[in-house]
């Protein structure tokens, strides 16, 4: 059912909306390398999640034209024993001659009823800085300004390339020149989709690391091979790859991650890190062998802080960056969950989770 204001209406989405809402989101948001408002992209993150589609609305002015969009990612977790429906807030945008008429907060708190009604237990998402105060202003609270862990591998490009960033913050230029990914690469790499294809391991090693791992510890995403195979065997765009290892045939454990770069700097964001055991000799042999695989100047992740891979990982040089990081927001819907998500200790995140997509 629409609804109306003076100068705009709402509705839910249509599929025959899909051209007018892409082509809104690159006049209102742009695009870039990895993040491009195409068909292919908006399939796989909003009707292709093994979570179920998402929930969007949209604002519609002069006559049908759309100049409005909201839309929340389904998304499930786990949490002692219990089974929790979230959504994840990400895509919003706005027709420029329509802002300042309140089409954000409409739309918003519209998806928001609306997921309600659908049983979801609560939402969160990672707003910049320009949006969060319009998240606080709608009922939702800051959980914490969560900071990535980091590890130098490259000390000389490393500091060059921190050099270029606060050249590039102080002057607001460009931050260095795009690096192709075969740059990263000592040996061809081994691309998730790949590993992923070996699914009876895939499922086995998942089930290990969430008994060993997981296990009495906070809310944490439901990991399934389907997860696995829609988050990181077919991003659109984002290629992911992964180092594992083995024994007797069988997965002992793996990292999935991909390869960015930042002000010139050769950037690894280690995405996932799957352990059969809580052991450090696993995880000194995934490090190893991705090391010995990419040529970059640092890694980069996250892990909470009383995981044991956060504790192995920070045992090996991992740092937290302590003026990089980014806002983790929620917002609960239904009471008495057992668990509150607007407490940072209900959680048990990794990089995945929280990366931008």
């Amino acid at each position: 059912m629409a609804q109306s204001t003076a100068q705009f209406t709402t509705r839910s989405y249509q599929s025959t909306d899909q051209p007018a809402v892409l082509e809104l989101m690159r006049q209102s948001l742009g695009e870039t390398a990895t993040l491009q408002r195409t068909a292919a992209m908006w399939r796989w993150k909003h009707l292709d999640s093994p979570f179920g589609p998402s929930c969007v609305r949209v604002a519609c002015g002069d006559g049908d034209k759309v100049v409005g969009m909201r839309a929340f990612m389904r998304w499930g977790f786990k949490a002692e024993g219990q089974s929790l429906r979230a959504v994840r807030a990400v895509d919003t945008a706005t027709h420029p001659d329509y802002r300042r008429m309140g089409i954000f907060s409409r739309l918003t708190s519209q998806v928001v009823e609306d997921v309600r009604a659908e049983g979801a237990h609560f939402i969160f998402n990672t707003p910049n800085n320009d949006v969060l105060p319009g998240y606080l202003k709608l009922g939702w609270r800051q959980v914490a300004r969560i900071h990535p862990i980091l590890k130098v591998l490259n000390y000389p490009g490393f500091s060059i390339g921190m050099a270029r960033g606060l050249a590039h913050s102080r002057l607001a230029r460009p931050a260095g020149r795009h690096l192709a990914p075969e740059v990263f690469f000592r040996e061809a790499p081994t691309p998730a989709l790949r590993l992923l294809e070996q699914r009876p391991g895939m499922e086995r090693l998942l089930r290990q690391d969430t008994l060993s791992r997981r296990a009495g510890r906070g809310m944490h995403t439901q990991r399934s091979w389907d997860y696995l195979h829609w988050r990181y065997g077919q991003h659109p765009t984002i290629p992911y790859y992964a180092v594992f290892v083995q024994d007797n045939g069988y997965l002992q454990g793996c990292i999935i991650f991909r390869t960015n770069t930042r002000y010139g700097m050769k950037e690894v964001v280690l995405s996932e890190m799957l352990l059969a055991e809580p052991r450090e000799d696993l995880c000194d042999a995934l490090l190893r062998r991705l090391r010995d695989s990419v040529r970059a100047d640092y890694l980069i992740t996250y892990f909470a802080p009383e995981s044991f891979h956060r504790a192995a990982l920070e045992s090996r040089g991992f740092r937290p960056v302590p003026k990089q990081g980014m806002n983790f927001t929620a917002r609960t819907l239904a009471p008495d969950l057992g668990l509150d998500p607007q407490e940072m200790a209900s959680w048990d995140l990794v990089m995945g989770d929280l990366e931008l997509f």
